[in-house]
């Protein structure tokens, strides 16, 4: 099911996403099936097309705090006294989920130039938007846009962009730690949350014992790892669409496509 942000389906509002995009138009248009090879070519995006995305700053203040912390000298894992892996944490998912509005406004203002399709994702898309729909129904919409299927959040990088949005959740919707009493002073070892053990074989925890769980966060590795899991959901996008839409978008893109990983 494809939600909003508030938990609402969006699965049977939505034209295409309706039993995995049947019709190209709304239902009793008419229209029969999605004319997969009868589509227009998608317009090319350029400098002076007038159009002020944000996906490139938002992910400029994520790779800048990963600067930061590759400028401290720590290893890996070695514990930083900073809270950038934090920003770079809560600003690689901003910048994954400004990437797709990007990339929805410019399908919805640039694809119905000479196309029979792309209008239909302009029209899914906007309703997205206009929903406030999470960044995974997003992202499914244009999964079943491009190849008529469901994204596989079980594998990577959808799998990495499931810990790292929950990172960011816990991180700015922070509730008071639980911690495990033991002792005659009652000093107590702090409970982790499940998510850790999925980021503990990804080896970009801090290697310390009896710290909070945003104490483990505070690496370089997590930082890096951050910005090259919003990378990676963009060049998985990039992956599933036709040249001509990449060539078009390519500029939104050009921070994240620039940036090289770890």
């Amino acid at each position: 099911m494809f939600e909003t942000g508030s938990g609402r389906s969006v699965a049977d509002n939505v034209t295409g996403v309706r039993g995995l995009w049947p019709t190209p138009g709304r239902e009793g248009s008419g229209e029969g099936q999605r004319p997969m090879t009868k589509r227009g070519p998608f317009p090319k995006l350029t400098e002076g097309h007038g159009y002020s995305f944000t996906a490139g700053i938002v992910f400029k203040t994520a790779l800048d705090a990963v600067r930061r912390c590759e400028a401290t000298g720590a290893v890996a894992n070695e514990r930083i006294q900073s809270t950038d892996p934090f920003v770079a944490i809560v600003f690689a998912v901003a910048s994954y989920e400004a990437f797709l509005n990007d990339l929805l406004q410019a399908a919805n203002d640039l694809g119905s130039v000479g196309s029979v399709v792309w209008p239909i994702l302009a029209t899914d898309g906007d309703y997205l938007l206009n929903q406030k729909a999470t960044a995974k129904a997003k992202t499914d919409l244009l999964h079943v846009f491009f190849t008529q299927n469901r994204c596989k959040w079980g594998v990577k990088p959808y799998q990495d962009w499931t810990l790292l949005s929950g990172l960011r959740n816990m991180l700015v919707h922070a509730r008071p730690e639980g911690y495990v009493p033991f002792g005659e002073h009652g000093v107590g070892i702090p409970v982790y949350p499940d998510i850790l053990k999925g980021l503990k074989a990804r080896r970009i925890l801090a290697d310390v014992s009896s710290a909070t769980w945003q104490a483990l966060l505070q690496t370089l590795a997590a930082a890096q790892w951050s910005a090259s899991t919003a990378v990676r959901m963009v060049k998985a996008i990039f992956a599933i669409m036709p040249n001509d839409a990449q060539a078009g978008l390519r500029l939104m893109a050009k921070p994240f496509l620039d940036y090289e990983q770890v």
